[in-house]
């Protein structure tokens, strides 16, 4: 559903330099053979460059995405809602909501435009602005956004898909952020286990999940079960 959910999670650091200069090179090429296949080569490596970490290349890239695919297809076009997304996703893990909110905001209202809001796509699209609302501290709208995503992705996506695994953990984060502890210690074990069933006990993409039911646990005085969840954490990490 998104490009950061299937991109390359992670390259040598010894090989990093490398990588770009060929990626540089590719750019140019594609650039040459298909404008609209540049905006989608140059979002995808935003995404790789986010992952390494490499915040300040990531922001340019995203954005130039972002700005390509309204050249091509207009300040509506459907081609929009991916690059907006992923941006959108980008400023909120840099802990900016107050430019998350209206990206994610605007393409959802691109993608019910052009799909309807029964659509898979909307439905994760509004995933995003979820998770971008629970970083405003929106908590409620938050929980809304994801119990009216959960549904459409489940039937679309499968009950056991990442789409649905990550609806839930945003689910979880809303109703923590509410302070209903015991509910959202719930969603988040089942996404968990979701997310399991993708790479294993000790996949580092589990980590997201455990640090926040680590906390949820905290929050609800389960000192044990949170010292469980730091320690499966800590041996995921050890493990790079």
């Amino acid at each position: 559903m998104n490009a950061s959910s299937s991109v390359v999670r992670s390259v040598s650091k010894t090989q990093y330099k490398r990588f770009f200069v060929v990626l540089e090179l590719s750019t140019i090429l594609l650039a040459v053979v298909s404008i609209a296949i540049y905006g989608n080569f140059i979002g995808t490596l935003g995404i790789v460059s986010f992952h390494l970490k490499r915040n300040g290349v990531a922001e340019i890239l995203l954005r130039r995405a972002v700005w390509v695919q309204e050249r091509v297809h207009g300040s509506s076009g459907l081609a929009l809602n991916e690059p907006l997304n992923d941006l959108a996703y980008f400023y909120y893990d840099a802990e900016q909501p107050e430019r998350a909110i209206p990206l994610a905001a605007r393409s959802l209202s691109i993608c019910e435009e052009k799909l309807g809001r029964g659509n898979a796509r909307c439905a994760w699209t509004l995933s995003v602005l979820s998770l971008t609302n629970d970083g405003g501290g929106n908590f409620v709208q938050a929980e809304q956004m994801a119990n009216e995503a959960l549904p459409i992705l489940e039937a679309s996506e499968g009950k056991q898909s990442w789409p649905v695994a990550s609806t839930l953990n945003r689910l979880g984060l809303a109703l923590d952020g509410e302070g209903r502890y015991p509910e959202a210690e719930v969603v988040l074990r089942r996404a968990l286990t979701i997310r399991e069933s993708f790479g294993g006990a000790k996949w580092e993409g589990l980590v997201p999940v455990l640090e926040n039911l680590a906390r949820v646990c905290t929050e609800e005085g389960k000192e044990k079960d949170a010292a469980d969840l730091r320690e499966r954490i800590e041996s995921i990490q050890q493990r790079k």
